[in-house]
């Protein structure tokens, strides 16, 4: 279906001004083989097949209006034709409508000009719309391409570059403008792919951003007594107790110190 399409249809008129003979009139007009190639339209990727991008997609029970230049709106006598009236019909006035899947050309001919145009009939409710990645996981400020691709239902890669992007919760993970996903806040989310009709969700859940332990210190020493009476040559024990933070416990390396008297600077034991 997809490697070659021959088709035979009268296209003199391009060889009118060639045929002419010596007064001047065409002569009866030839009828020449006209071989579309399907082939050069499609394109090796990710190792498969996929349509060219220069190949009109139309999603079957979709109609779709063909321009053809002013050589040939200016004729009269135009023909409309299709190379496959299963898959692509095409009417008087050069509106084409996909009826099934399948590689196509659809021409026009005047007197004067002959003009085609490669359509790919495309199957979407039976199509395949990947994304990538399928779900995430993504802590606040991170930042995700996201990539979307489309495959037939007879195989063949279609452009997904038009699909649209649309995030359930953007306060929780947006959809930029470059089709890359941002997370916002912490919360859940669903971003919807949609092309042709044809949607996938990706479920997206956010974390806060995980904050580096903290290292524990004290934060005050409390000297008990904190104060006393002694008469002279008498001596007092003297304790420490220690508030943390980041979790810390117990007491920290201590070395007591007193104005008068004397002290054990590692035990405590004050002496008047």
């Amino acid at each position: 279906m997809y490697s070659r399409i021959r088709t035979t249809m009268t296209v003199a008129a391009v060889l009118v001004a060639a045929a002419c003979g010596q007064d001047g009139r065409a002569p009866a007009s030839p009828e020449v083989e006209a071989v579309f190639d399907s082939t050069q339209y499609l394109v090796s990727a990710r190792g498969g097949t996929s349509l060219a991008s220069n190949v009109l997609v139309l999603p079957t029970g979709s109609r779709r209006t063909l321009t053809p230049s002013s050589r040939i709106t200016r004729s009269t006598g135009v023909t409309w034709s299709s190379t496959n009236s299963r898959v692509v019909q095409v009417s008087s006035d050069g509106t084409i409508s996909a009826v099934g899947e399948g590689f196509v050309f659809i021409s026009v001919r005047s007197r004067s000009s002959f003009e085609f145009w490669p359509v790919f009939g495309l199957d979407a409710q039976r199509a395949r719309l990947l994304v990538t990645p399928d779900s995430a996981t993504l802590t606040v400020g991170a930042r995700v391409p996201v990539e979307v691709a489309m495959e037939s239902r007879s195989g063949i890669g279609v452009d997904a570059s038009a699909a649209v992007l649309v995030s359930s919760n953007p306060a929780v993970a947006a959809v930029s403008a470059d089709r890359s996903l941002q997370a916002v806040a912490p919360g859940d989310a669903e971003v919807r792919a949609t092309l042709y009709d044809v949607s996938r969700s990706v479920a997206v859940r956010v974390g806060a951003v995980a904050r580096d332990p903290e290292v524990p210190a004290v934060a005050a020493l409390a000297i008990s007594p904190n104060t006393a009476t002694v008469n002279t040559g008498a001596s007092l024990q003297f304790s420490a107790t220690a508030s943390w933070t980041g979790g810390g416990s117990g007491l920290p390396a201590l070395e007591y110190s007193a104005t008068g008297g004397t002290i054990n600077s590692s035990t405590g034991l004050w002496t008047a």
